[in-house]
């Protein structure tokens, strides 16, 4: 589990709804994947959290992402982007998706939201 390097830092949280029938292009999960571990690299970094949550939610038409801390939080509007943040949004631009991050003092939340029918054809 690529995941295991952090426990000692903070606990993850994991929680999914997928619908069984909706089958995901492996190359949009890798990115996925990619986009969830720039997340929690940068909570590693910079948050000084506790717990992260990450919830997934993959319908017959969408996939969405949120991925939580309870961390310091961070000013989006202050500041240039890090390599980190610039990653997440190219990988959202080459994904047609959409992103969303709210930081305040009680931590920073991250929302990914992809339309499916994008990627999946219609045999």
């Amino acid at each position: 589990n690529s995941f295991n390097i952090y426990k000692e830092q903070f606990k993850v949280h994991f929680h999914k709804s997928i619908n069984q029938e909706t089958e995901v292009p492996v190359d949009l999960k890798i990115q996925i994947i990619r986009i969830v571990q720039e997340i929690i690299i940068n909570t590693h970094k910079h948050a000084e959290a506790s717990d992260i949550f990450i919830n997934l939610r993959i319908s017959k038409k969408h996939l969405a992402v949120s991925v939580r801390d309870n961390g310091k939080g961070f000013d989006i509007n202050k500041g240039k982007k890090g390599i980190g943040l610039k990653n997440i949004e190219l990988r959202m631009l080459y994904l047609k998706g959409k992103y969303k991050i709210k930081s305040g003092n009680k931590g920073t939340t991250t929302i990914i939201a992809l339309n499916l029918t994008n990627f999946i054809s219609n045999e």
